[in-house]
């Protein structure tokens, strides 16, 4: 006999974690950062593998650390990551 397959609530499908921190908010309350032919962006709906953020803070410390290479499974250039960082999105930003 099959076992039932898990079934997520709403709730849940919109968890995500902070590639930094660990810690897990509704996507809301997140950056969604995307590594493609335009470089490293902050794009909600963009193609290709999203590496979630808190904010500022972890954005620079993911920096430190290579978590973006390993969320998103490619070498990144690092002066992509930095103007991301510093565009005006993350401007004056503090979430979580």
């Amino acid at each position: 006999m099959a076992k039932p397959k898990a079934v997520m609530t709403s709730t849940e499908l919109r968890l995500r974690t902070c590639i930094e921190c660990r810690q897990r908010c509704e996507q809301d309350k997140l950056f969604r950062c995307v590594y493609g032919d335009r470089g490293a962006v902050i794009d909600r709906i963009g193609a290709g593998r999203g590496a979630w953020l808190c904010g500022v803070k972890c954005a620079q410390q993911a920096l430190r650390t290579g978590a973006y290479a390993k969320a998103w499974r490619v070498e990144v250039d690092q002066n992509d990551l930095g103007e991301m960082i510093r565009s005006e999105v993350f401007a004056g930003t503090e979430r979580v």
